[in-house]
């Protein structure tokens, strides 16, 4: 945000100089390379000269690539020539990435105008954890509870909803938690911590089947599938960002991120045949297709388009590794266990998996796995990465887990059957 909080303005006339002329334009302050965090104020001063009217000053911020990061902010002057302006710039985007900026003072006269920049270094905010919330249903309600970040805290409930449950998400990009039902709810979409109501899509009767079929994070949207054959993508503002249809006759079973592209699983309305069609994030565009028997649990992004997928098929889990350049999967590992509860990933290498009454820790890079806990069914297994630890739920309890030693930290008793937990960073 930019305030405009003082501009002295001072005419010159002349006759000598040209109308053609370029404004000149010099930076006071900042110093080059000055040093700012997100939430503080720039203050910018700069000079400019110019042999016809100035009629507007800009300014915006712009990353290395001069695309702009924060909104661009345009003032008009009254005809003056020469003057000395003061503004106020405000760095008042939670989500910057830190790195190197610049100020971009953009001065326009009656003829020409004059680009001016001003390198300058931003600190982002650090990264916290601020929440931990379980989604419970209660007879006919679905429930969101607030645990707090170390589960330290007598579940506080922060809203409740009649409806029927199909699954969640959450978009760290200005918390946005959404919730979508199945054959009697609709999809809502709150501000998490405000409670406002960003957006509503409301079910239409479809008995005995879904109207909704499920819910996505895919990057900074979210994705929420139609069983009548649609992923539709929108913002956090509720904005349609793109409509991508199923193939006829199928339906979006579930649609998994693989950054930067994701996965649509599409099965038969009627029959058990299933595809799985992959799509570029940034425009939906479908680039390609295979076949999978079974039912996939998680898929997360090895490297480039390739990725991991794992799956239960006959009541066992599997393991497979989706090569683009094939497009084919091969099997990096050979695993006969229990079929897969829940899995989350570590990172591109390691991933721990819920199977059975084991927490078991899949190493990629060296074809290992190793059970961590026996004798837990863990369930909505996330994984916190600012400490380490992983959060699950066992029957109606949930747990904070040191990784790899499996040893519970702490936990809460909701006493409610919990649908899914999400974790809440401040950015």
């Amino acid at each position: 945000m930019l305030f405009i909080y003082f501009i002295s303005l001072m005419t010159v006339l002349s006759c000598n100089k040209k109308v053609e002329d370029i404004p000149f334009v010099e930076f006071k302050y900042p110093y080059e390379n000055a040093i700012y965090s997100v939430g503080d104020t720039i203050d910018i001063h700069v000079s400019i000269q110019s042999n016809s009217a100035i009629k507007t000053i800009e300014f915006t911020l712009v990353d290395n690539n001069l695309i702009p990061v924060l909104a661009n902010h345009i003032y008009p002057v009254d005809g003056s020539n020469k003057m000395e302006a003061h503004f106020a710039f405000m760095l008042d985007d939670y989500y910057m990435e830190g790195g190197s900026y610049q100020i971009l003072c953009k001065v326009t006269n009656e003829v020409d105008m004059k680009h001016k920049y001003r390198s300058v270094i931003v600190s982002a905010v650090s990264k916290v954890l601020e929440d931990v919330v379980a989604v419970t249903r209660s007879g006919s309600d679905i429930r969101i509870w607030s645990l707090g970040p170390n589960l330290n805290k007598t579940p506080e409930l922060k809203y409740e909803v009649r409806s029927d449950y199909s699954s969640s998400c959450y978009l760290p990009f200005h918390h946005r938690l959404v919730l979508v039902g199945s054959v009697s709810g609709d999809m809502i979409m709150w501000e998490y911590f405000s409670g406002d109501t960003m957006q509503r899509i409301p079910h239409s009767a479809n008995p005995p089947f879904p109207f909704f079929s499920g819910l996505s994070v895919v990057g900074d949207y979210h994705a929420l599938s139609y069983y009548q054959g649609a992923v539709d993508l929108y913002d956090y503002h509720g904005n349609t960002i793109s409509s991508v249809p199923t193939i006829s006759g199928f339906y979006p079973h579930k649609v998994l991120e693989v950054s930067p592209n994701f996965i649509i699983v599409q099965k038969q309305k009627n029959g058990s045949n299933q595809l799985i069609s992959l799509h570029l994030e940034n425009t939906a565009m479908q680039y390609a297709s295979f076949n999978l028997i079974g039912d996939i649990v998680f898929a997360n992004k090895y490297e480039e388009n390739d990725f991991m997928i794992f799956y239960n098929y006959q009541a066992q889990g599997h393991i497979e590794k989706y090569i683009f350049e094939d497009n084919a999967t091969t099997t990096p590992i050979s695993y006969s266990g229990s079929a897969f509860r829940s899995i989350t990933s570590i990172n591109a290498n390691n991933y721990l998996l819920s199977a059975g009454n084991q927490l078991l820790w899949y190493q990629y890079a060296i074809s290992s796995i190793s059970p961590i806990i026996s004798g837990k069914a863990l369930d909505h297994l996330r994984y916190e990465s600012l400490s380490g630890r992983v959060y699950a739920a066992e029957n109606q309890s949930v747990e904070m887990i040191s990784v790899p030693s499996g040893q519970m930290i702490n936990s809460v008793q909701i006493s409610e059957e919990i649908l899914n937990i999400h974790l809440i960073y401040n950015k």
